[in-house]
């Protein structure tokens, strides 16, 4: 059976006999993690880029966000079940989050996407 976590929102195929009832006080709960994208980036999809490429920029944007105050930005909905964001930190008017992750060169800027970034966060 798939069952999908309200907390971040994953799936996993267990066993059925592992199931328990829903308590009838959580049944209606919608998934807390929502899925966001930042715009105008896209994981370079070149083949040079590999799993390493994608751990640094994991490890990249947990530096700049993970413990940090930030502002996340809703620009739209995406064809890919999520919304596209812009993020940055409160106050600061340099480069956003966004600029600073293409900058980093784990991640590319994104084509065919309507969203783009600028030194104003987003255009």
């Amino acid at each position: 059976v798939t069952v999908r976590y309200i907390d971040f929102g994953n799936t996993e195929n267990i066993k059925k006999e592992t199931l328990v009832e829903l308590p009838p006080s959580l049944a209606d709960t919608r998934p807390f993690a929502h899925l966001y994208h930042l715009a105008g980036c896209e994981v370079a999809n070149d083949p040079g880029a590999n799993e390493m490429t994608y751990g640094l920029g994991v490890e990249q944007l947990k530096n700049l966000v993970i413990g940090k105050l930030i502002n996340v930005k809703f620009l739209s909905e995406n064809s890919h079940g999520g919304v596209n964001v812009t993020v940055s930190y409160p106050g600061e008017t340099g480069k956003s989050i966004n600029e600073m992750m293409l900058d980093g060169g784990c991640v590319q800027k994104m084509r065919g996407e309507q969203e783009t970034i600028d030194s104003n966060h987003v255009s």
